[in-house]
């Protein structure tokens, strides 16, 4: 289902593709093992990740995180006002985005509870998403 509301919210961004890739690898599923498959399935384009700040302290834990480093450009998004921890690596890129204070916890909650802001679901799936959550899972 989050695969079919991304698609819809992406479907016109040209440099973006959804992909279910990840659901048809062999468990359990790791971040290199994606990628990797990607770039074989697709070599003609370059694949970066986008990880949450909140990941890094955790990074050097993944499996063959070295070679993520090495092979991939790595945008990390800032989830807090608080985060100091800092990784230094030249395929590590720090954006510079506005901060959202919200996580995918926080957005199922408000919505079971009936409290959710509409400016933080997508139009396009608002009501898909309301449907889903207030009816079951």
């Amino acid at each position: 289902l989050r695969i079919a509301w991304a698609r819809k919210v992406l479907q016109e961004e040209k440099h973006i593709k959804v992909s279910d890739v990840e659901t048809k690898l062999p468990l359990p599923s790791y971040t290199e093992q994606t990628l990797n498959n990607l770039k074989m399935q697709h070599p003609e384009n370059k694949f970066s990740l986008i990880m949450g700040a909140d990941n890094l302290p955790r990074f050097h834990q993944w499996k063959n995180y070295r070679s993520i480093i090495h092979q991939y450009h790595i945008y990390i998004y800032n989830r807090s006002s608080k985060s100091d921890y800092i990784l230094l690596h030249p395929n590590i890129i720090y954006t510079r985005s506005p901060l959202l204070d919200v996580s995918a916890t926080a957005v199922r909650s408000q919505f079971l509870n009936g409290q959710l802001h509409p400016h933080l679901i997508d139009p396009l799936i608002y009501d898909e998403v309301q449907n889903f959550y207030q009816h079951g899972q």
